[in-house]
């Protein structure tokens, strides 16, 4: 019998609310949720935790997501990165996924179980 993985996954957004009810969802999952609405925050938070994923805002308000993304892949390259937006996916963003806000809750969730069972495969 296979014991099933946890996925560690730190949030980060600005939006409070939104944060919320990202983690009440996800949490249905066999996901470990972490939030964070700074990216101050997320480093403080990454400095002592590990985690197997971060979704990430593509707005944030105290740093650009590329320069986020530029520092996790420099002190932190084990970690999958995705991003998500209310607005229109950017050309380029340096993530290995993009998601939009009014879809994000299914297609996390449908992407999620997609990463878990990569995962427990041992991939």
């Amino acid at each position: 019998m296979q014991i099933p993985q946890i996925i560690r996954i730190l949030v980060l957004d600005d939006n409070v609310e939104f944060l919320d009810c990202l983690k009440q969802c996800l949490s249905a999952s066999q996901c470990l949720i972490t939030t964070a609405s700074t990216v101050k925050e997320a480093r403080e938070i990454l400095e002592k935790e590990n985690f197997d994923l971060i979704i990430a805002d593509y707005n944030l308000s105290d740093c650009s997501s590329k320069v986020f993304i530029s520092w996790l892949k420099l002190y932190r390259p084990e970690i999958v990165i995705w991003l998500m937006s209310g607005g229109l996916e950017p050309t380029e963003h340096g993530a290995q996924r993009f998601f939009t806000k009014l879809t994000i809750l299914r297609e996390i969730k449908e992407t999620i179980d997609e990463f878990l069972h990569h995962k427990t495969r041992g991939g």
